[in-house]
């Protein structure tokens, strides 16, 4: 299993709207076959930082996830 923790700051313009700004990205990272868990949780400590807890599978798994279209659209944007 490949288990991974990040802090994403965002801009506080954008900080109330990050569940809808993610949407999209979030919903395509579940739908993958070796993803078993994709989360979002906004900081207690910061509320212009969202905290994404996530894992899949395998190796295998994780470097599908980083070659996929939406993986590459959402580090773009």
């Amino acid at each position: 299993m490949i288990f991974i923790t990040a802090k994403f700051p965002v801009k506080p313009e954008h900080a109330d709207d990050w569940p809808t700004i993610s949407k999209a990205f979030t919903e395509a990272t579940r739908a993958e076959e070796g993803c078993l868990w994709f989360e979002w949780s906004r900081s207690l400590d910061d509320p212009h930082e969202y905290v994404l807890v996530e894992a899949f599978r395998d190796d295998d798994a994780g470097a599908a996830h980083v070659g996929t279209e939406h993986f590459r659209t959402a580090t773009r944007e």
